[in-house]
């Protein structure tokens, strides 16, 4: 059985990548705001990798937890290579897949936690993230040497990095086990995390935000603007389950109707991800080549490609060319085909499947085929 509600909010944290990656920013203060557009994206898909862990965990519960474990950790391996080899090319994204498999990797441990035991695991994650990134960016804000930059590197990708923050990450994906424990598929518990969202949303505007303007903690707002995306991502997810999950059943079959595109994209989630990437590396070639504007050609400009640029009069029609490939592509495997390519690549790899996967056709319905009414739901005036 496959959760709707799961799959349309992956799609929608994919497409969210292809829009962020494709097209120039939208009218926002660039020195304002942006943060939440940029840090949602990626929440949202490592909030729902925690659900699927709550699902797989629960499926699992009869296994012995070293098996589930090592496939973990495959699959964590295999992601993070796979972001490895996207990131040998110029695309002009920052790739995250890197970031997700060591998220998975470092939240391993924290996985088997009794409930009160996780709980305190995703409190003490958030409090120590913030804490410790201030002083270690005071440290580093120093005269740069080789010592300093070989330390950079790898805290960049664990603690500093503007675009995805690892240590960051791990909370959410725990939050998204807990979740699952605590609400998934119950009514009471979605609207008490639709609240607890509002209240971290307002917490990081009105607390977090006026502290770093004070105190002039340049980095400080990565983590209040993480915190406002960790809400809204939690909100989405609250809103997703009651319009797939815990609906009347005639709210669900047009959610799964309308929604069919996300859940097309959100079915081959990783292969979609990969397809862009791949998409974007000849056109940031071309700019890096033919100079076009907003691009200067340098080690530190390949970190952000012309079409981002305000002024690029390319963006949108970058942005529709990649989501004309992408989303019919999703839209015709699935149903078609079935599984993903990439899906395919990692559950061969991670042996969770038989090498028999790698050829197998199982086309997936249409979304509404999926839905069907609740023991003792009315439908229409009957049963």
């Amino acid at each position: 059985m496959r959760y709707l509600s799961l799959d349309a909010l992956r799609g929608f944290a994919i497409l969210g990548m292809i829009v962020d990656h494709s097209a120039a920013y939208f009218p926002i203060d660039p020195g304002d705001d942006e943060g939440i557009f940029e840090v949602l994206d990626a929440r949202v898909f490592v909030l729902v990798m925690g659900l699927s862990a709550g699902i797989t965990l629960a499926r699992a519960a009869q296994r012995p937890r070293i098996a589930y474990v090592k496939t973990w950790l495959r699959r964590a391996v295999l992601i993070i290579l796979l972001g490895v080899l996207l990131s040998l090319h110029f695309s002009g994204v920052p790739v995250v897949l890197e970031n997700l498999g060591l998220t998975m990797v470092l939240a391993t441990p924290f996985l088997f936690l009794r409930t009160r035991w996780l709980v305190t695991a995703i409190v003490a994650w958030l409090v120590v993230g913030p804490i410790v990134r201030l002083p270690i960016e005071l440290l580093l804000a120093g005269p740069d040497s080789p010592a300093v930059w070989m330390a950079y590197s790898p805290l960049q990708l664990l603690l500093l990095s503007e675009d995805y923050l690892v240590l960051g990450y791990v909370p959410v994906l725990l939050l998204g086990v807990l979740l699952h424990r605590i609400q998934f598929g119950r009514l009471a518990p979605t609207f008490v995390m639709l609240g607890a969202g509002l209240v971290l949303a307002v917490i990081s505007l009105t607390v977090l935000r006026p502290l770093e303007t004070a105190a002039g903690w340049t980095g400080f707002w990565t983590w209040s603007a993480a915190g406002l995306a960790t809400a809204a991502a939690v909100g989405l997810w609250g809103v997703t389950t009651l319009a797939f999950d815990l609906a009347p059943f005639r709210v669900r079959l047009w959610a799964a109707k309308l929604g069919r595109p996300l859940i097309d994209i959100g079915m081959l989630s990783l292969s979609v991800y990969t397809l862009h990437v791949l998409l974007l590396t000849p056109l940031w070639v071309a700019a890096l080549h033919f100079g076009w504007q907003g691009i200067e050609v340098g080690v530190s400009d390949r970190l952000y490609p012309l079409w981002r640029d305000w002024e690029s009069p390319y963006a949108w029609w970058i942005l529709i060319g990649v989501l004309v490939v992408c989303v019919p592509f999703a839209l015709i495997w699935n149903r078609t085909l079935g599984p993903g390519p990439v899906e395919r690549l990692l559950g061969v790899a991670s042996l969770r499947h038989p090498p028999s996967y790698l050829t197998v056709v199982a086309p997936v319905p249409p979304a509404s085929s999926t839905v069907e009414p609740r023991p003792g739901e009315v439908v229409s005036g009957g049963q």
